[in-house]
């Protein structure tokens, strides 16, 4: 097929275009630091998803202006590629918040780019990836918030409160280990088991 691909220079500012008109105060400051951070990783880890021509073709736009040159010579099918770098560690962005508005961005990418840009390509295979490393990173920010919010919580109580709580939680650790089963090959102890009895 001859038709063009977008660069991903287009695409990123269709997306995050939306996203930002869409958006307000603290959220669309987090939508343009994501942006900032996605250009950047590209940028500096778009070699590692390339061919020989495509390597070739970005070095000779280095030469002409080293800023920006990855978005803005490279097609969308290396953004959707490269993507899943993009929200795995160590990219994930620490602040708790500000990776939720990461990942939702890229999940839009995801869609725009799969069914707008190549919707006349196979790209099943990238997109279900992408689909997984999406469902893992929202998992982990799910936990993650937990324990914040579990933490926040634990450091509001009185000395007496935390004691009280550190306390059951050694009785159920406790409890845990007695009631597992003995690991393979360790005997367990019975009410027949005698000092210097003898054994079958």
């Amino acid at each position: 097929m001859d038709e063009r691909l977008p660069k991903i220079d287009e695409v990123i500012s269709t997306v995050f275009g939306d996203a930002f008109g869409l958006s307000t105060g603290i959220k669309r400051r987090r939508t343009l630091q994501v942006e900032h951070d996605m250009r950047s990783f590209l940028e500096s880890e778009a070699d590692r998803f390339l061919t020989d021509d495509e390597r070739t073709l970005l070095a000779a736009e280095r030469e002409f202006e080293p800023i920006g040159a990855a978005c803005r010579a490279l097609e969308a099918e290396v953004l959707f590629v490269a993507l899943t770098g993009f929200i795995t560690p160590p990219y994930l962005a620490p602040d708790l918040l500000l990776r939720r508005v990461q990942l939702d961005l890229v999940d839009a990418l995801v869609g725009y780019v799969a069914y707008e840009v190549l919707r006349e390509y196979d790209s099943s295979s990238i997109r279900m990836e992408l689909r997984r490393t999406l469902f893992r990173a929202r998992h982990d920010l799910k936990r993650e918030r937990r324990e914040q919010s579990w933490a926040r919580k634990v450091a509001k109580m009185s000395p007496r409160d935390r004691e009280g709580m550190e306390r059951m939680e050694r009785q159920i650790a406790e409890l845990t280990a007695r009631s597992r089963p003995p690991a393979a090959g360790h005997l367990t102890p019975n009410d027949n088991d005698q000092p210097g009895a003898p054994r079958d």
